[in-house]
């Protein structure tokens, strides 16, 4: 009889082997959680494969663990809460992939396993993750990157609307109310005329005059609404929901919405 030991120091490795008729002991011993079972060994060497199978598809179904090690190693100088932060994205980066590519990942863990299973009977996981599986640990270390660059650019743009707030509400108000429309560098007061042209047309100076970008728009509006600093914004028509999201961030309690 052959034992094969699967050890890890998160948890019991949940090792499912699904048809395969063998009895799985589990336990804890010395800080550590394991996986035991014994294999006659007539049958050892057909194994290799639902036992490596069952590994890859443990790591891959326990990817947060992995994940959150490689935080700990690589990202130490984040504080517990943006690790948590990059972590979820991470997880939401890596969900918003097709099923195969978590296929063709497990497929590839199996393969290296079923070669490291033939010769060695004892498996610790987190040594696996390190050291046995560099390119998976190099997918996910870059998707941790991808969550990271999303983080401070996240943080830059709250700090960003946050200097915008503070600065509006600094500003001596120079208008009662403002009515806007998406899409036009318009604005108007309640009985329909025009506010803060001049300004607009200072903000535009040098720029193209028949240039359509949005988002160029976008901010054209923003710096003018915060410099005029109406007591109420009131948005006609149906602005983008992150546009919109970002106003009321801005200016808290003075906008609303008029969707016809």
């Amino acid at each position: 009889m052959m034992r094969w030991k699967i050890g890890c120091y998160s948890g019991v490795p949940q090792v499912n082997l699904h048809d395969v008729q063998i009895i799985v002991e589990t336990y804890r011993h010395d800080g550590m959680y394991w996986a035991e079972c014994e294999i006659s060994d007539d049958v050892v060497f057909s194994m290799i494969f639902p036992f490596a199978r069952a590994l890859a598809s443990f790591l891959e179904d326990h990817r947060e663990l992995w994940l959150g090690r490689i935080l700990r190693q690589q990202f130490h100088y984040l504080s517990a809460g943006e690790r948590l932060w990059v972590l979820g994205r991470a997880l939401q980066i890596l969900s918003r992939g097709e099923t195969n590519q978590d296929t063709e990942r497990i497929d590839r863990m199996t393969i290296t396993l079923m070669l490291f299973m033939s010769e060695h009977h004892t498996v610790i996981v987190e040594g696996v993750q390190d050291f046995l599986l560099p390119d998976v640990r190099e997918e996910l270390l870059s998707v941790l990157g991808q969550a990271a660059d999303d983080y401070f650019l996240e943080h830059e743009h709250r700090e960003y609307i946050q200097f915008l707030r503070v600065f509006s509400e600094r500003q001596h108000s120079r208008a009662a109310a403002v009515h806007i429309r998406y899409g036009d560098l318009v604005m108007t007061d309640d009985k329909g005329e025009l506010v803060g042209q001049e300004l607009i047309e200072c903000l535009r100076d040098g720029l193209p005059p028949d240039n359509d970008d949005k988002e160029l728009q976008d901010e054209l509006l923003v710096s003018a609404l915060v410099t005029l600093a109406p007591s109420q914004i009131v948005l006609h028509g149906n602005f983008p929901h992150a546009f919109g999201h970002m106003l009321r961030d801005i200016f808290p309690g003075r906008v609303l919405s008029n969707v016809p």
